[in-house]
């Protein structure tokens, strides 16, 4: 019995839930499940123009997208939690139309704020500036009501069998 433990031990312990992005409001969001943040999935709905921060800020602050209006831009942090689980932004079949460029990041320090690029790349950039925006916004609790949740079904049924598997061999080994 104290065999059978220790291996539905390891098995627990080796099984995680991993990170997704998951599309939300017909595709129009994209919700990372990391961090709980959800991100604009077209990084080009702000007509495609790159502009100073305070423009972008006011653009993002003003925002009414899939139905809400609580986007602001995102912060360093959530940039660099997204491009680090999920590496380049760009090749990512969730997001469309992601720039090479620079994209803003809310707070600044003085004339000073982050921008980031697509693939993690952080430049600490004059608010003067010019810079590609998109806009993020938290997972609220009625977002999380429409969200199913997502459970690798494969890997709980091949855990489920392995652990019935167990049984039936610590049983037979009783007999």
């Amino acid at each position: 019995m104290t065999k059978l433990l220790g291996i539905l031990l390891l098995c627990s312990v080796f099984s995680s839930a991993n990170a997704s992005l998951t599309l939300m409001n017909a595709g129009d969001e994209v919700l990372d499940t990391n961090t709980n943040i959800i991100w604009m999935q077209d990084f080009t709905t702000a007509n495609g123009r790159a502009g100073s921060w305070t423009s972008a800020s006011n653009w993002a602050g003003s925002l009414t997208y899939a139905g809400n209006s609580t986007w602001q831009l995102s912060s360093k942090s959530e940039w660099e939690a997204l491009t680090s689980a999920y590496g380049d932004l760009g090749p990512l079949l969730e997001f469309t139309n992601v720039g090479a460029g620079y994209y803003w990041t809310r707070g600044t320090r003085g004339y000073s704020t982050w921008k980031m690029r697509a693939d993690g790349v952080s430049s600490l950039g004059d608010v003067r500036g010019f810079g590609n925006f998109v806009a993020v916004r938290s997972l609220t609790a009625s977002d999380a009501a429409t969200v199913s949740a997502t459970v690798p079904v494969s890997a709980t049924i091949w855990l489920f069998g392995f652990g019935l598997g167990l049984v039936g061999f610590v049983r037979k080994g009783r007999a």
